[in-house]
């Protein structure tokens, strides 16, 4: 009997199948790692979500205050 640590997520449907797997099951798709649910790489291994949570955060507070000075200035 397996558990869930020998899973992993399909990079092309997203459903859970077993990490030894050549193939998805429910897609028919290799499992090479190159799919639309691909996670995005550090030094080959997935960057934490919640560090690209906060660097988008990060973004949007230093622009915030630009574009709420761009539209004080196109309203004028």
């Amino acid at each position: 009997m397996s558990d869930d640590s020998d899973q992993v997520q399909c990079t092309y449907c997203g459903k859970m199948i077993y990490a030894d797997s050549p193939r998805c099951p429910k897609c028919g798709n290799y499992t090479d790692g190159e799919g639309p649910y691909q996670r995005p790489m550090k030094d080959g291994r997935p960057i934490n979500r919640i560090y690209v949570i906060a660097g988008l955060l990060v973004v949007v507070a230093f622009l915030l205050p630009l574009l709420l000075a761009l539209l004080e200035w196109l309203h004028k």
